[in-house]
């Protein structure tokens, strides 16, 4: 823990100051000794918190807990604990999540904390883009015991996050008109749900006999159930541009394929990613969302030069029913595949910042 040598006053802090000019005056002025007493006590006590807000902030251990699931423009809390590790009681605690760059998030307070106690509280915030977050530290403050100067330390507390791009983007309903759900029920199969009566053939097993119907009809009646398989789609994204530093529209597309993928999950759909460096084989279980999540939060914005390699490779796995997210900078790169639906993103709904910023 790095010790803040700057001095804050606190509001109290600086009335009593004002009130120590004015006695300190006044003994100078007069030479009352009990004025000269009286200002010995009140410089004495502005020293001693000092010192005791100082030894306040040793042997304090904070720890995070982020949540499983951080999700760009969403608000997010995060548990934030702290234990005190001295025999004496501490007390007016603040702890600021610091993040280099001159951004920290609003305060999270600890009124008291008992000896060897250990305390948990949280903040929320919102992190404002994909990518992998880099937690640094925190700033604990206190003014300790009496509220007249606060004291600084600097904690080091390195750790990461995973940020999944946004899903929570307004889509065009026209995309999903015509897809059904991903379930095939619509189509005889081999699956557990009835799909409808029939006459009973030869041949036919006799577990498919509706006992019931049949003595209704007078015959034989065989039941057919539906098709239980699940409608493959595939989401396409070139994950190309040739912007300096991040492009707001490659970043944006990375938001929508996000977007579509939950909401095709949704609908029933085994649903796959393909990129130029990266493929998520279709699926349609909850782990099969998040790591394509991943893969979105993780992906690299490519050059066009490196892109070019990769071309052939991108199209030739693609299956017929797919959803293609383009650019103006990787329609270039777009598929060629029958049919397919088409995103085009033309306008940047992504935020180009990398700190977290709290929430009022």
């Amino acid at each position: 823990m790095k010790l803040l040598r700057a001095i804050h006053f606190t509001n109290e802090g600086r009335v009593f100051v004002i009130l120590m000019a004015g006695i300190g005056a006044g003994a100078i002025n007069t030479g009352n000794n009990l004025l000269y007493l009286l200002l010995a006590s009140m410089l004495a006590l502005g020293v001693l918190n000092w010192v005791w807000a100082g030894r306040a902030l040793r042997e304090l251990e904070i720890w995070r807990k982020p949540p499983t699931e951080i999700f760009a423009g969403q608000e997010t809390h995060i548990r934030l604990g702290i234990r005190n590790g001295r025999e004496s009681v501490t007390a007016n605690l603040s702890v600021r999540e610091h993040f280099g760059k001159g951004r920290s998030l609003d305060a999270v307070e600890f009124e008291s904390l008992g000896a060897y106690a250990a305390e948990e509280s949280g903040y929320h915030c919102i992190f404002p883009r994909r990518g992998r977050c880099r937690f640094r530290g925190w700033v604990v403050e206190t003014s300790f015991p009496f509220g007249l100067v606060r004291r600084s330390r600097y904690q080091v507390g390195e750790d990461s996050a995973l940020i999944y791009p946004r899903t929570d983007l307004p889509l065009e309903l026209p995309l999903f008109l015509g897809l059904g759900d991903g379930v095939g029920s619509s189509r005889r199969g081999h699956g557990e749900e009835l799909y409808a009566l029939r006459e009973h053939r030869p041949g036919d097993d006799h577990r498919r006999v509706a006992w019931k119907a049949s003595a209704k009809r007078g015959t034989l009646v065989a039941k057919e159930f539906s098709d239980s398989s699940t409608t493959e789609i595939s989401i396409a994204l070139a994950n190309v541009s040739d912007a300096k530093g991040r492009d707001p529209l490659f970043e944006s597309a990375l938001d929508h394929a996000a977007s579509v993928a939950t909401r095709l999950l949704e609908m029933g759909f085994a649903v796959g990613l393909v990129m130029l460096d990266s493929r998520n084989e279709p699926g349609d279980q909850p782990e099969d969302l998040a790591a394509m999540l991943e893969a979105l939060a993780l992906a690299r914005q490519l050059k066009p030069e490196e892109a070019e390699p990769l071309r052939a490779e991108f199209t030739a796995d693609l299956e017929a029913r797919c959803v293609i997210i383009e650019t103006e900078t990787n329609r270039s790169f777009r598929p060629l595949v029958d049919e397919p639906l088409m995103i085009t993103v033309t306008a940047n709904e992504s935020v180009i910042d990398d700190l977290p910023r709290s929430v009022a």
